[in-house]
């Protein structure tokens, strides 16, 4: 199946399971994203691997995910950001044969920023906050030399992606190991500036649904005429959406 036929496959799959919801008919007041921003959509992908259809998200998303990674490049390990990147990447590593490791949730960061000064505080008190196993932050064995690839559900504003990437060297330095990570792999990237963020600090973005060129228009026949203009709109340029008070006046419009 070429590419695109699977990013269409497995756009729909998520819709019709009910994981990408809809302002204002699966929420009135919308969704306020990790990255501060307000959005008339939502894709939550937690909850894939639990449904009756879970074996055949596996088998979709999981033979996609290789073939993405292995059009990426050769890869020594793959690492799932936690949390909604864990179960992907088990299923990407066995479909692919390739390794993974995968990061622990530590703490609401917002930046990459904000976690490296947390970074250099444990290097300065010597207490990483896990107060217990081994007080690592990334669950797995490094190798030199390792080539990393991140794994995702989804991609926004990519900070998380730069959080996981302080991890894994951070990890690595611990343990006197040289690595590199400078791919991401996500199932969706929802292109708001994700992809070109990651791009300054030196790491590759891979998608197999890329949404606001793709993505939408593959949903278009799913959605109902309004909710698909809205959603083109906001993608288009999301700022004009951020007051509270035209919100407001367009749910009131909505009626």
């Amino acid at each position: 199946m070429m590419p695109d036929q699977l990013g269409k496959e497995i756009v729909g799959m998520l819709h019709d399971s009910g994981m990408i919801k809809v302002f204002p008919k699966d929420n009135r007041d919308g969704w306020m994203l990790h990255s501060e921003i307000w959005s008339p959509f939502y894709i939550q992908m937690r909850p894939i691997f639990s449904t009756r259809n879970s074996k055949l998200f596996m088998d979709v998303i999981g033979d996609a995910m290789a073939r993405l990674i292995e059009d990426a490049g050769e890869f020594s390990k793959l690492v799932g950001v936690a949390s909604a990147g864990v179960p992907i990447s088990v299923i990407a590593s066995y479909k692919s044969g390739i390794p993974f490791c995968y990061t622990r949730r530590i703490g609401e960061f917002r930046t990459h920023t904000e976690f490296r000064c947390y970074l250099e505080e444990i290097d300065r008190c010597g207490d990483s906050g896990i107060g217990y196993g081994e007080h690592s932050f990334l669950e797995g064995h490094l190798e030199d030399g390792d080539d990393l690839v991140l794994i995702d559900d989804l991609i926004t504003s990519g900070e998380s992606k730069l959080i996981a990437k302080e991890i894994v060297e951070y990890e690595a330095r611990k343990q006197g190991k040289e690595v590199r990570v400078g791919a991401v792999a996500v199932v969706i990237d929802r292109e708001q500036g994700g992809t070109e963020n990651l791009a300054k600090h030196g790491l590759c973005v891979r998608s197999l649904v890329p949404f606001k060129t793709k993505g939408i228009h593959w949903l278009e026949d799913k959605l109902d005429e309004r909710e698909f203009a809205l959603i083109t709109d906001y993608l288009r340029d999301n700022t004009r959406y951020q007051d509270p008070a035209d919100r407001e006046e367009m749910l009131q419009a909505w009626g």
